[in-house]
This record gives structure tokens, C-alpha cells and sequence, in this order.
């Protein structure tokens, strides 16, 4: 895992409009430092190992701010969460309203709506809403 999450990461990573490379705006700064924790080399390092061992990722938007500070347009942070910690509420529709996140050492959740997140996962055909690898699928 390690080894195919660290040459995914090695990959350049350019943001475009039409064939224009971007490379002052607020999203290509938000990728330059997605967090006080990572690079960008690690977000994407992290999310293919994420995927690879548990079958999906998520990325949360501004976990790390408080909340008030979490309501600009575009993200300030992006942050990755163990998908074991992440609970889907469904609707009637069976469409997901809600994600809580179980962080360790905290006895109340913390909510996250669904679009302050995304969630890369693979196909799953016990669950349609959460990924599962390669190995537990069989």
C-alpha cells in the first residue's frame, strides 16, 4: 500500500481552467497546504492509503476550525478521518442526511453535513452508501 500511495502522491498536481494553469488562487492555496498537518503530496499519499486499505476516504472540510469559523464558500482546510469513526444518517429515501464523526476521547459526535465533506469510496455490494476494499468484497 505503501509503496502505490507514495508514487500516486509524487504525481504533479496542477488545478486548470479550460487549459490555463492556475497557480495564485484561493483553491490552489487550500491544496498547497490542505491542513496544518499536511502537504499535499501527504493528502493524496493518505487518501490512496485510505482507499486501498478500507476502501473509501473521506475528506472533511474545516474539522480542525471552530464553528464559526467553518462557513466560508470555499474551505479553508481539508482533513482526512478514519472511516471507522464515520456514521451515516439515512432518510426515508435511503439518501444520506448526515455524517457523524465518532472522534476518540470525545463521548458526543461531532456532525457533519454532506456537503461539507467528500466521500471517495469504492463499490460496495453489502452497502451502496460505504466503500469496501478489494479483500473484504470477495
Amino acid at each position: 500500500v505503501h509503496y502505490i500511495a507514495s508514487n500516486i502522491a509524487r504525481v504533479p498536481f496542477k488545478i486548470y481552467s479550460g487549459d490555463t494553469v492556475i497557480e495564485n488562487a484561493p483553491v490552489t492555496q487550500l491544496f498547497k497546504q490542505p491542513n496544518p498537518y499536511m502537504t499535499t503530496n501527504q493528502l493524496f499519499e493518505a487518501t490512496a492509503s485510505w482507499m486501498k486499505c478500507r476502501g473509501e476516504c473521506f475528506w472533511v472540510y474545516d474539522i480542525f476550525l471552530e464553528q464559526e469559523n467553518r462557513s466560508a464558500m470555499l474551505p479553508q482546510q481539508i482533513g482526512l478521518v478514519d472511516p471507522d469513526k464515520m456514521e451515516e444518517k439515512i432518510d426515508e429515501q435511503g439518501r444520506v442526511t448526515l455524517w457523524l464523526y465518532h472522534k476518540q476521547g470525545d463521548k458526543k459526535p461531532i456532525p457533519i453535513l454532506p456537503d461539507e465533506l467528500i466521500h471517495f469510496h469504492y463499490w460496495n455490494k453489502w452497502n451502496p452508501r460505504r466503500g469496501c476494499n478489494r479483500s473484504s468484497c470477495r
